[in-house]
């Protein structure tokens, strides 16, 4: 609105009541009076006087902006008369201060970018636009290229003002800010918490950084919530100055950092395993006390005995909750699922990722040794665990039996053809069933115990006897599924198939408490002319060869076993071999010598008490002699007594004739010197079959 001018006067008394007066012109034209004429006072002398030239309107006046060829960017030079009081005029030098008049503002523009930061590895935030966080140290407000903005913006500056929501007033921020050659076309300045950023910043005074604004109250933490708005005055070197603003805010968070309330799962409870047939992988879900993003692939070691588990992130990102996917590991086990404990805590490993909520401030971290750049996890068993809420069985461990020497891998242990003519290893016309033994439990030591000490595998069926399985699938059962393949006698099985369906284990079976807890599984058989049944033994295509099921196949059998984890065992191939032999020694002979017995201990009987085709009452037993055919398959047989009364159609065995019964006496089997003789004395050449038998079994005096 006015410039002042400087003039020396001399110390001559004869200018007193002179003037001075001054002069101003543009390149183009010629000195030329401004403003009113100064009338040099006594006090002037030997001093400098400053005349007041206005900018424009002064009456009867040239004014400063009234200079002839005045207009922007032209350069107006200034000089001054003196003259004394006689009249008497000098000129002066013209000044060496030229006036460029530059009357425009700054052009438009915005505050491009509002960009915060925090210290390097800060290990309670990461930076984030748009907000101001727990560690947020600086705040870069950016311009971008303001070097077109104003002809003489270089030797501008500009000054910061912010504030905490409206209608709180704007205060300034940081130093004033030099335009340079060098920072215009990248122009921004930085501030920090309270002061100018890598300054020194002093909290009680100016420069003011971001954590000095005007707030509600004293403390900067009251401010938690609330919006901080930045805008900026920008000067060209003339200072001309625009505002410049931004429609970018930061929110302010400073309060606590967050952390995870609790974990959970949406697999059903139940046993979970490598070979788990669904549901897998399991899904651990970790719910944030608010939304929650994730950098990276971050992980949860689990506590699974011998084997720890690893669980590794998912999906989630930006929500409450997060996802971690795990598939169970051979030879893990645990009861009931939960996180590892490293130095009294349960946490997350970020391997090299970050965990944060969506204004930066990180999981809260464990503070145990090793944890403390670990976001912290609910512990194990509280309320708000994983094994609290869930009930997840881990078992990778194959299906076995326990025994004296410890876990031993499942087998078949037993294969019993059943009926009225048992013999291992064959199956015969008579046989009625065939029956497999598997053993659970084998030993009367009860200290014998499983790695999680229970007496059996627990994982074998479902622990609730009121429910058919307890699974994952909630399907399924823990199941054994016999295997054969038969072939002919002398040849070498080959590829096994089921034999029939997977029977489910027996719950009742398994948990018997018995020392030698099992569960036998049946097929039954078609004996004598009885037709075959659609699920009978002999229709069972794994027990044919060729489509066949006849005579001179030889049948072994193995056996998939699965638990309720999915975890398989296929057994050994059981070691004896079922020999298919349906057919009686044929043709039909005639019974040899039948000989009578007594007591030859006894002083009343003597040999002359023996009477062929007589019983009398000195009898105590009888023995036969029995041709035999040529047949090699009659060794290993047996010879068995028949009797009846005549009056009777039907004949019965006598004495003990069952092969598994502890008071078999095996001299009745036929062996190889017999078979080559063609006959065999039974029992034998020196014993008899007795007059009685106990135990339920028929002697000669007991023939119905």
């Amino acid at each position: 609105t006015q410039i002042q001018v400087k003039v020396p006067v001399a110390n001559d008394a004869s200018l007193v009541g002179g003037k001075v007066q001054i002069l101003g012109k543009t390149a183009a034209t010629a000195f030329a009076d401004l403003g009113e004429a100064h009338t040099i006072q006594n006090a002037d002398l030997a001093d400098t006087v400053t005349v007041t030239i206005a900018a424009s309107g002064t009456a009867g006046y040239t004014d400063f902006e009234e200079i002839s060829g005045f207009a922007e960017n032209k350069t107006v030079s200034i000089s001054a008369t003196i003259t004394d009081k006689s009249g008497n005029a000098t000129t002066g030098t013209t000044s060496t201060t030229t006036l460029l008049v530059d009357q425009l503002e700054p052009d438009p523009g915005t505050i491009t970018d509002l960009i915060t930061a925090v210290p390097l590895n800060s290990p309670i935030s990461v930076a984030i636009d748009g907000y101001w966080n727990i560690d947020t140290d600086k705040l870069s407000v950016a311009f971008g290229d303001i070097s077109s903005k104003d002809q003489n913006i270089e030797g501008g500056e500009v000054q910061l003002f912010g504030r905490i929501n409206a209608p709180i007033l704007w205060d300034t921020l940081g130093t004033v800010a030099a335009i340079t050659s060098g920072n215009k076309a990248n122009f921004s300045i930085d501030l920090g918490a309270e002061g100018d950023y890598g300054g020194v910043e002093d909290p009680s005074a100016a420069p003011y950084g971001i954590e000095e604004l005007a707030t509600f109250s004293s403390s900067w933490i009251a401010a938690d919530g609330n919006t901080i708005g930045i805008k900026a005055l920008v000067f060209d070197a003339a200072g001309n100055s625009r505002e410049y603003t931004t429609t970018s805010t930061l929110k302010i968070d400073e309060g606590s950092r967050p952390w995870i309330l609790s974990a959970t799962s949406d697999n059903v409870n139940g046993w979970w395993g490598p070979l788990s047939t669904a549901g897998l992988p399991i899904k651990i879900d970790i719910e944030a006390a608010v939304a929650i993003t994730v950098v990276g692939t971050p992980s949860i070691k689990l506590e699974t005995g011998a084997v720890d588990g690893t669980a590794l992130y998912n999906s989630g990102s930006g929500t409450t909750n997060l996802i971690f996917h795990y598939t169970p590991d051979l030879g893990s086990y645990t009861e009931d699922l939960d996180f590892y404990i490293n130095n009294n805590e349960a946490v997350i490993t970020l391997n090299g990722g970050k965990m944060y909520e969506t204004s930066g401030n990180l999981l809260v971290f464990g503070s145990g040794t090793n944890n403390t750049a670990s976001p912290l996890l609910p512990y194990p068993t509280s309320d708000s665990s994983l094994s609290h809420s869930k009930n997840l069985i881990i078992d990778g461990i194959d299906p076995y039996y326990v025994s004296s020497s410890g876990q031993n891998a499942m087998a078949i242990n037993y294969v019993y053809p059943r009926g009225d003519e048992n013999r291992t290893g064959y199956y015969n016309y008579r046989t009625e069933k065939l029956e497999f033994t598997f053993y659970f439990r084998s030993t009367t030591d009860p200290t014998e115990l499983d790695h999680n000490d229970d007496r059996v595998d627990l994982s074998l069926v479902s622990n609730n006897p009121n429910e058919p399985c307890n699974t994952a699938a909630g399907n399924d059962c823990g199941t054994i599924q016999i295997k054969a393949e038969a072939v002919p006698v002398g040849d070498t099985p080959g590829s096994y198939e089921a034999l029939g369906s997977a029977v489910k284990i027996s719950y009742t079976d398994l948990t018997s408490g018995d020392d030698y807890a099992d569960q036998i599984i049946e097929f039954n058989a078609s004996p004598t002319t009885s037709a075959i049944g659609t699920n009978d033994f002999e229709n069972l295509s794994a027990a044919k060869y060729d489509n066949q099921f006849s005579n001179g196949n030889s049948i072994t059998f193995k056996a998939l076993i699965t638990d309720l984890a999915g975890n398989q065992t296929e057994t050994v191939v059981y070691g004896t071999a079922t020999v298919v032999d349906q057919s009686a020694p044929a043709p039909a002979g005639t019974t040899g010598n039948v000989d009578t017995d007594v007591d030859s201990t006894s002083n009343d009987v003597s040999t002359g008490n023996i009477v062929p085709g007589y019983w009398n009452s000195h009898n105590t037993g009888v023995r036969i002699t029995a041709p035999l055919l040529d047949d090699e398959t009659l060794v290993g047989g047996a010879v068995q007594i028949l009797g009846k009364v005549t009056v009777n159609a039907d004949w019965t065995r006598l004495g003990v004739y069952n092969v598994y019964n502890g008071n078999y006496d095996a001299s009745y089997n036929i062996d190889s010197p017999e078979r080559n003789s063609l006959t065999s004395t039974v029992p034998s050449a020196t014993t008899s079959l007795a007059d009685t038998v106990d135990d339920g079994w028929i002697g000669v005096e007991e023939i119905p």
